[in-house]
């Protein structure tokens, strides 16, 4: 959606159910028939999550035009033929107390101004969908199609070479009123691909390239997200040869090899293994340019982190271009919908961090014939090849606040507008896609007062050279101690890999132990040993070892003077028929030694 007057923007947000229900119950009843009849189409549900709100509130505001930003911040709120007395500003304010405290960060006078427009907004979206429907995308010169709330037209990107008369023609079939189509000249889409270090974790904002014949193709990684568990990252689809379809080309960081020697030295950091399109009429259409890649094994992934350059410029490019890293940000939350005049960032390994506002919201794009990207975003920020695929993020606050929102991937440029592909597109085309990350607990998991052993012996293993009825070890618990400096994050991390559940402990002053049960490892002492040597080996275990089930003696051989071995040999004790005996300075070594007395 396109703002023709400066600074106006179409108003695409989330819905707001608890206002609307509330204004169901106020003077907005008396909205029903405002204009003489509702829009035809008003009960019908939107198709566009993008849209999604414009619909619901003209539901209940019928003869809405639209509502987007000017340049003070304000809501502007167009109603067909103006609304009359009863549509005023005060009884608009509780539908739009998100929009406008969203404004109000960037503009604290903001407010609502209500005024007129020739046509709502169901009636432009139902002229709009018509046009696509006859396929108005594949004549020859059409850029894009957009219901453009600001101009309250339906509007028409042509490049210098089309013919407005075609396009006109096909309006009329399609039984849109003349003065309600314009059509704009514009040069045609072109997909953009051209900081450029090596970064592990690989991070959103950072270079990426794949062989291309005897040369490189470069493009920019989006963001790295989990998709149905597993670690990949997105960049945009046409960074990969196929354009709408998956081909599972490689992606390098920072350079892609061109040689044997390269090759032999180089590793790829992902495959594409996900490209989605849909037959859409005679063509083939997709909410997004973005693409799905998984990582390879090799490679350390680090979600929800974006590269921070130290400076951008408004709109940018800068020049010269800023490419050095001053840290990372990370997602803190997504944003589904734009208004014009939204303020957006992209962070690229062209040209860096730019700054731009959204121009115009929800455009079908054709970056070739017989190719439609629809609900894309234009804004006026920066951009160059080897941009492909950039993060845009938005709400960068500066100072200490190291969050980001993710806004989408940008995609290219048409005419003097850059193009992004909204985060509700990539998640339509995709799925759920976690891409901000879980606040972890770093503290320990508390460990119980007691083992907490079972009675039953059925996953139990006879110790070596003793019959069952003398020594037995469980198969499916160990024992485990980690170093003092061993974080807790460090312990879940392998309690989740093991999949391992703490069901008792010792919580003594010295070696505090977990008692862990384990997947049973197999029926032979050979197999327990095997675990608990791997166990031993992990990062930051100080010592693991076997369970007793069942020992050979009643009385057990202690350190002659204190009762205690040295902490690196202690271990808990159990006799025949008892698994506990509950004196904390009762021990013998690791690997039970019968003493006699």
């Amino acid at each position: 959606m396109r703002a023709h007057i400066p600074g106006y923007g179409t108003l695409m947000v989330p819905a707001l159910a608890f206002f609307i229900a509330a204004l169901a119950c106020t003077d907005f009843d008396r909205l029903v028939g405002l204009t003489g009849e509702q829009a035809a189409g008003d009960q019908t549900p939107a198709a566009r999550p993008e849209e999604g709100r414009a619909a619901e509130v003209s539901r209940v505001v019928p003869g809405l035009a639209g509502f987007f930003y000017d340049t003070a911040g304000n809501v502007v709120v167009a109603v067909k033929g103006g609304g009359g007395a009863t549509v005023t500003r005060a009884r608009l304010q509780p539908l739009f107390q998100q929009e406008l405290a969203r404004s109000r960060r960037r503009h604290p006078a903001a407010d609502i101004i209500v005024q007129g427009a020739q046509y709502t907004f169901f009636e432009l979206r139902n002229w709009r969908d018509r046009l696509e429907a006859r396929h108005v995308l594949t004549i020859p010169g059409v850029a894009w199609l957009d219901l453009d709330e600001v101009a309250n037209r339906v509007a028409v990107g042509l490049e210098a070479a089309g013919d407005p008369g075609a396009v006109r023609a096909l309006g009329r079939a399609a039984g849109v009123p003349a003065e309600a189509l314009d059509i704009e000249r514009t040069t045609p889409y072109v997909a953009q691909s051209t900081l450029q270090d090596q970064f592990r974790p690989i991070q959103g904002g950072i270079q990426i390239q794949r062989v291309s014949g005897t040369s490189r193709a470069t493009c920019t990684l989006g963001f790295a997200a989990l998709w149905n568990n597993q670690q990949v990252f997105l960049t945009a689809g046409h960074c990969s040869p196929n354009l709408m379809g998956t081909d599972s080309v490689a992606q390098f960081q920072p350079l892609a090899p061109l040689t044997a020697a390269e090759s032999a030295a180089t590793t790829a950091i992902g495959r594409e293994i996900s490209r989605y399109s849909a037959a859409c009429g005679n063509s083939r259409c997709a909410h997004s340019d973005a693409a799905i890649y998984g990582v390879m094994p090799a490679q350390t992934w680090g979600l929800g982190r974006i590269a921070h350059p130290g400076s951008g410029c408004l709109p940018g490019p800068c020049s010269p271009v800023i490419l050095n890293v001053s840290g990372y940000w990370v997602i803190d939350m997504t944003r589904e919908s734009f208004v014009v005049n939204d303020l957006v960032s992209k962070i690229g390994s062209a040209t860096g961090w730019s700054q731009g506002s959204v121009s115009r919201t929800c455009v079908d794009v054709s970056p070739t014939h017989g190719v439609t990207y629809q609900c894309q975003m234009f804004a006026n920020y920066g951009a160059n090849d080897g941009d492909s695929g950039s993060p845009i993020v938005l709400d960068i606050q500066g100072g200490t606040d190291s969050t980001v929102t993710l806004g989408g991937i940008h995609s290219g440029k048409s005419g003097s507008n850059s193009v992004f592909s909204p985060w509700s597109g990539i998640v339509q085309d995709y799925g759920s896609l976690v891409v901000v990350p879980q606040v972890q607990d770093t503290a320990r998991p508390p460990i119980p007062p007691l083992p907490n052993l079972p009675a039953d012996s059925t996953y139990t293993v006879e110790g070596p050279n003793y019959p069952r009825s003398q020594l037995l070890y469980y198969r499916n618990i160990v024992r485990i101690s980690f170093d003092d400096s061993t974080s807790g994050l460090t312990i879940r991390n392998l309690l989740a890999r093991y999949n391992g559940t703490i069901i008792g402990g010792i919580a003594g002053p010295a070696d505090p132990e977990y008692f862990i049960a384990v997947p049973d490892p197999g029926a032979t002492f050979q197999a327990l040993d095997s675990l608990v040597n791997q166990l031993s080996r992990e990062h930051g275990v100080r010592w693991a070892a076997q369970v007793y089930y069942r020992t050979p003696g009643k009385i057990y051989w202690r350190h002659g003077r204190t009762g205690l071995l040295p902490r690196t040999r202690r271990a808990r004790c159990w006799q025949s028929g008892r698994h506990w005996l509950g004196d904390a300075r009762l021990a013998t070594t690791d690997r039970y030694v019968p003493k006699s007395v």
